[in-house]
């Protein structure tokens, strides 16, 4: 036959199923290690909220879909969920018609099917409602991106979120969100799940307070097990189970997590200049960056410094304008407090509670 063929590679016996093996295994004290691995609770949170929020919103990249109750009427499972078998028979006659061309219409009849509504299926007006109070989040700044941006209220849809934005939605926004809406024994179970990774996110937590969030965790994935499809419950819900135990041997999960690399890697993408020798490009910049870094110790500039953007909030508690303007305006605001505290000091001098302390200075003084 015309073209190359694929030959199943031989599997290695300690590999089992998995396709990589890490060399620090090779290390003689790493079988010794009480935790040889750490958790990474960022991409982990990450993984949950897109899943979770494609879920309750039905989208392409959600958990619930043809598959998924394919799957219930596979396992015999759930027989009110599952998808309506009528038409898949009728494709074994049509004897005349190539395998392709079958499976393209078995596929088309798959993805046209309704399926029946889940408890964690939000209704038209639950997903407007929603989404309403999503659009309407103002958060500090500095705390987090706007949520609108990744929000698509035409299609019912969350894209281009980043690691800290589902942070922040997971144990902030999204128990508002969703308060008042959906079943309740549904709604309780995601509180409980928002709960869990705002606890465990915390820079200081209690041992007691640690094996109560165990036991809750348990729970919680049961009633998700109950609740949502199987496949809602991959491998990265499972690994919620082992975050506690991660916790009590390496310490708060902010310690070991991948928020400051994946910041720093956004850092050194940015100084790439050349896609043909990107390792070069991210050397020379850091390195001026360093270099500037270091005469700005020692020369003062009224430029601003490299590095972090400065704060739209920055003086304006030390009594600088907040908009932009003359300059001739911001030096009349400093002359101003520098009247202020000249007669904040004459009006102290003539106090008399102040007078033997006055005296206490002009002794010290002579």
């Amino acid at each position: 036959m015309p073209g190359k063929m694929k030959r199943p590679r031989p599997v290695e016996p300690l590999l089992g199923v998995w396709k990589a093996r890490s060399v620090f295994h090779d290390l003689e004290y790493w079988k010794y290690l009480h935790t040889p691995h750490s958790l990474d609770v960022m991409h982990i949170t990450k993984n949950i909220t897109e899943s979770l929020l494609g879920t309750l919103c039905n989208s392409e990249k959600g958990k619930d879909g043809a598959k998924a109750r394919y799957d219930l009427k596979y396992l015999g499972i759930r027989k009110e969920l599952q998808a309506p078998s009528s038409g898949d028979e009728a494709d074994d006659d049509d004897d005349d018609q190539t395998e392709g061309t079958q499976r393209l219409r078995k596929r088309a009849k798959k993805n046209s099917v309704v399926l029946p509504a889940a408890c964690y299926t939000l209704s038209p007006e639950e997903l407007d409602q929603f989404f309403r109070c999503l659009l309407g989040v103002k958060v500090p700044h500095g705390y987090s991106s706007k949520i609108s941006r990744y929000l698509d209220a035409a299609k019912k849809r969350f894209t281009g979120m980043k690691s800290h934005d589902c942070h922040v939605l997971m144990t902030q926004i999204l128990p508002v969100a969703i308060r008042g809406i959906m079943d309740e024994y549904v709604r309780d179970t995601l509180f409980g799940l928002c709960n869990f990774f705002d606890v465990i996110t915390r820079k200081s937590i209690g041992v007691r307070q640690l094996q109560r969030l165990q036991e809750e965790i348990v729970v919680i994935l049961c009633e998700l097990e109950i609740y949502f499809p199987p496949a809602f419950c991959d491998i990265c819900v499972h690994l919620c189970l082992h975050v506690v135990d991660d916790i009590k041997h390496l310490g708060p999960t902010f310690l070991h997590n991948m928020m400051p690399f994946e910041r720093q890697n956004g850092v050194m993408k940015g100084y790439v200049r050349s896609r043909s020798r990107p390792d070069a490009s991210m050397a020379k910049g850091f390195l001026t960056y360093e270099c500037i870094t270091f005469c700005q110790n020692y020369i003062r500039s009224e430029d601003e410094d490299v590095g972090l953007p400065t704060r739209t909030h920055l003086g304006r508690l030390a009594g600088e304008g907040h908009r932009e303007g003359s300059r001739s305006l911001h030096v009349g605001i400093e002359n101003r407090r520098d009247d202020f505290d000249r007669a904040h000091r004459v009006v102290l001098q003539h106090l008399t509670l102040i007078e033997p302390w006055v005296n206490e200075h002009k002794r010290v003084v002579e």
